[in-house]
Order: C-alpha cells, then sequence, then structure tokens
C-alpha cells in the first residue's frame, strides 16, 4: 500500500516481491487496465518496484478538502510462463489538502463603495470566491456588523451593504469634503479573509447663529452699541468667514 497527497507527495513507490521454487522460471509481471487509474497511473517493473504517479491536475483530486481521502486499488499479477499467476492488490490513498480561496471583486470597484453624510446612505457590491475545495467557495455570512460609523452585511454569495449611521456625531461632523474610511473582513468557508472598505463623505451643514442680535443708542447720549452673535457649526473642521451687509454702511451710522 502507499499514499499520495494533493499538491504535495505526488508519487508513492513500493516492492512486492515473488518467491518461486521453479528456479528456472521467468516471471512477467503485469497491472489491470494499463495501470490506467482514476486519479493517476500505476507502473510496476520486472524486479516487482512499483509506482503510482497522481494526477494532480484532476479536478476531483483538486477538490479534496484537508482530511479526505479517495483510494485506488491496483491489481499486480505475476505470471511463470508455465500455468502459474498469482496476483496482489496495491491500495493508494490520496489525501486531501486545503486550497487557499480567491477573493475577487464582481466587478472593478466591488470591494469598495462610497456613501455620503445626509444623501447617499447605503453602498454595496458583490465579491467571487474561487476555491478547488468542494463547498468552500462560499462566504461566512455577516448580518448587520457594527462598525464605527454604520452596519456592514454580507450573504454566503458575496453580495455586501453598508448602511450609514447618519445621525453619528462623527458623520455629522464632517465638513464638505472631508472623509472617513470603514473597512470590514470577510471570510469564506475555509477561513481566507478579505477587506471592503467604504468611504464617507461629509457635506457641509449650515451654521446656526445665536446671541444678542439687538442694540440701542441714544443722541447725544450713548453713541455706540454692542452685543455678540455666537456661532455653532457641527461640521467642525469648518473655517468661519464673518461679513455685513453693505460693507456695514448704514442710513444712520455704521455696523
Amino acid at each position: 500500500d502507499g499514499a499520495v497527497t494533493e499538491d504535495g507527495t505526488l508519487i508513492a513507490t513500493g516492492k512486492i516481491d515473488v518467491t518461486d521454487i521453479d528456479t528456472t522460471d521467468t516471471h512477467t509481471w503485469s497491472v489491470n487496465d494499463g495501470g490506467k487509474g482514476t486519479y493517476g497511473s500505476f507502473s510496476v517493473d520486472g524486479s516487482g518496484n512499483w509506482t503510482y504517479n497522481l494526477d494532480n491536475a484532476n479536478k476531483d483530486v483538486q477538490g479534496l478538502k484537508s482530511g479526505e481521502t479517495f483510494t485506488e486499488t491496483f491489481t499486480v499479477t505475476v505470471d511463470d510462463g508455465n500455468g502459474g499467476v498469482v496476483s496482489k492488490d496495491v491500495t493508494v490513498t490520496i489525501n486531501g489538502t486545503d486550497d487557499g480561496a480567491i477573493i475577487t471583486p464582481a466587478q472593478p470597484g466591488d470591494d469598495k463603495g462610497t456613501v455620503t453624510e445626509d444623501l447617499a446612505l447605503t453602498t454595496g457590491g458583490k465579491l467571487d470566491v474561487t476555491d478547488p475545495d468542494a463547498g468552500q467557495a462560499v462566504f461566512v455570512a455577516q448580518t448587520n456588523a457594527a462598525g464605527q460609523h454604520g452596519t456592514f452585511s454580507i450573504d454566503a454569495d458575496g453580495k455586501w451593504t453598508y448602511n450609514l449611521t447618519n445621525n453619528d456625531p462623527a458623520v455629522q461632523g464632517l465638513g464638505a469634503g472631508k472623509t472617513l474610511t470603514e473597512t470590514f473582513t470577510v471570510t469564506t468557508a475555509d477561513g481566507t479573509t478579505g477587506q471592503v472598505v467604504v468611504t464617507i463623505v461629509g457635506t457641509n451643514d449650515i451654521p446656526v447663529l445665536t446671541g444678542k442680535a439687538d442694540g440701542a443708542v441714544t443722541e447725544d447720549g450713548t453713541l455706540v452699541a454692542t452685543g455678540k452673535i455666537d456661532v455653532t457649526d457641527i461640521d467642525t473642521t469648518d473655517t468661519h468667514a464673518w461679513s455685513v451687509n453693505n460693507s456695514g454702511k448704514g442710513t444712520y451710522g455704521s455696523f
């Protein structure tokens, strides 16, 4: 018996000994079906040395997962040319290995997405996975996995969505054109991982003015009025420029 391993040890060897008290006999060795197996080929020489070569490119062989096996049995026959024929079976075990999955975007850019504060709150795409190992070309599903600024979901087929938490202070605090990013890890059935990156784009939120907006002066008396207007802006990175209409030129004074 012997063993080979997908993507590893592709050749198994051994030796079968023959004993014949008829010392003058000449032995002819052969193997059933000319040594053509389902997953590889088997040969034996005139001294009983046998070799099995695994067809590593075989789709079924590549489809074996770690811990899974196939077996092939070959019958070796020795003929002494005088009517004496004897046979022995040789069994070869083919061991599977884990073939790493390959994750790719179904369309260019499908592993990335963009959302916009107050406007486009959802994005999505599709990832593809290829894996020769049977049953492994699927993703581990995630539902509403919490990110820092939104939630992420992906199904077994690789379709993913991201929903922005628009009332998140960090999101509302983004100025026009400012961005945040979120990165999510996706996993296939065999443990291979990939990433989806979402960019969050800010928009301009109008500032709010509060404070003293009225004042009074008196002819020949109090000639100056003052006050303070406060500005509140949730876009924390904004820089504010102040101005007054008509450059402050009023009918009865200047501002």
